[in-house]
């Protein structure tokens, strides 16, 4: 398990866009610096081999001065040519414009092209010492520079490798040194893999450990952002509780007629549970009662037998309150509310279907309602668990919606 966990590197998806940004923009600046260093080592190393070319007397006779003199500036072009793309690379991942493949497909050529170079400017130090410094030199180098996953990193090393193993025996005649190349060779390129696997898993985890501390910090931040949210609907809790105590000194909160709680008192009480529902997660139930055809009633029956009417039907509205939240107000005319904390929309509609039969059972005659011989009121609820976006108005507006479909289907029942 853990053999193949290191060799399929993963990350998780959430994170793989980021990683892949991050990798590659470390990568362009790392081989630009490699792409650099290399520019200033090829020139000096063309100058010198021209600077011995033109002698009379040269250092050795058998040594190659033009091949070199060829791999030098096929080096210095290609880097040139390197430093100009992962510049406009660069730019453009800073622009937003996120081309990792090309990119990627960039750096791949080029760490390709410097393992396959070296191992070029290996087979010709056969002609003359029989080193293989400068391919060991790249494949100590490169694990070191690049950050790439298996798949990419393995192509200079397959490439490379191939070239050198080719094109060994053409140049080496010894098969002493040549069974030297090959082990020595075999174990740098197996080595100098296992590092590149290693360093790029070693920074993938890094990345993963500041991804995870960044994301509990935010965590944390939100923490601390929804309790100074809290501590601040608190105050304003407290400031509207005493706000609505020095109102009750001034005001009276209770309906003349009917003798339960007014407009005035609705609004100070649902202000004050809605904020409490938003706080302890609760759900806030409302309930629009309209009498049904109360104008007929009023104009056929007179207004005092209208006022008997609305006493008692609001005395049963109060006897539905079964709790210490419930609460039933007076919205004006033949209007009330009925408001019940924390139930949910099962036990909302049961309790409208309640309050409807309280009322029926009052049996106060109404012969000039369409909707049943004795008088009879139309619900329409809401049930809504509040969140800061929303106001008790919203809830209101949508109660009176759902009133406004049951009066619509032919009263005498409680709305959708």
């Amino acid at each position: 398990m853990h053999i193949r966990n290191f060799f399929n590197h993963s990350i998780d998806e959430q994170y793989q866009l980021e990683f892949l940004r991050e990798t590659t923009l470390l990568n362009i600046k790392r081989g630009r610096i490699l792409a650099s260093v290399v520019l200033l080592i090829e020139i000096t190393l063309l100058l010198v081999n021209l600077s011995f070319i033109n002698q009379p007397i040269r250092v050795r006779y058998d040594f190659a001065y033009f091949d070199y003199g060829v791999m030098y500036m096929l080096m210095i072009e290609a880097t040139l040519v390197y430093l100009y793309l992962s510049s406009c690379a660069y730019k453009r991942i800073q622009q937003g414009i996120n081309q990792f493949t090309d990119i990627q497909a960039l750096m791949v050529i080029y760490i390709t092209f410097i393992m396959s170079w070296s191992a070029v400017i290996s087979l010709f130090d056969q002609r003359l010492y029989g080193s293989v410094t400068a391919f060991l030199t790249t494949l100590v180098l490169i694990p070191f520079i690049f950050y790439l996953k298996t798949s990419l990193q393995s192509i200079p090393y397959l490439v490379s490798l191939t070239i050198f193993i080719v094109g060994v025996p053409y140049y080496q005649s010894s098969l002493t040194v040549l069974i030297g190349h090959g082990i020595n060779v075999g174990i740098f390129v197996i080595l100098s893999w296992l590092m590149a696997r290693i360093l790029y898993s070693g920074y993938m985890k890094d990345f993963i450990s500041r991804r995870e501390i960044d994301r509990k910090n935010q965590l944390l931040n939100d923490i601390n952002q929804r309790l100074n949210d809290e501590i601040m609907l608190r105050k304003e809790i407290q400031e509207d509780l005493e706000r609505a105590n020095r109102e009750l000194k001034e005001l009276s909160l209770i309906d003349d007629l009917t003798g339960i709680p007014n407009r005035r008192s609705l609004d100070n009480f649902l202000n004050t549970e809605w904020k409490r529902a938003i706080r302890e997660v609760n759900s806030v139930s409302l309930l629009m009662i309209d009498i049904d055809f109360f104008k007929l009633f009023n104009d056929n029956y007179g207004h005092l037998a209208g006022d008997d009417c609305l006493i008692r039907v609001a005395q049963a509205l109060q006897g539905n309150c079964r709790r210490p939240s419930d609460f039933v107000a007076r919205l004006g005319g033949e209007e009330f509310l009925f408001v019940a904390i924390n139930i949910d929309e099962a036990g909302t509609k049961r309790l409208a279907e309640n309050i409807k039969e309280s009322v029926q059972r009052l049996n106060i005659q109404h012969e000039y309602s369409k909707a049943a011989p004795n008088v009879t009121i139309s619900v329409g609820i809401a049930v809504l668990e509040p969140s800061i976006s929303d106001t008790p108005a919203d809830a209101i507006k949508k109660a009176d919606l759902s009133l406004y479909s049951a009066k619509l289907a032919g009263r005498n029942r409680v709305g959708a």
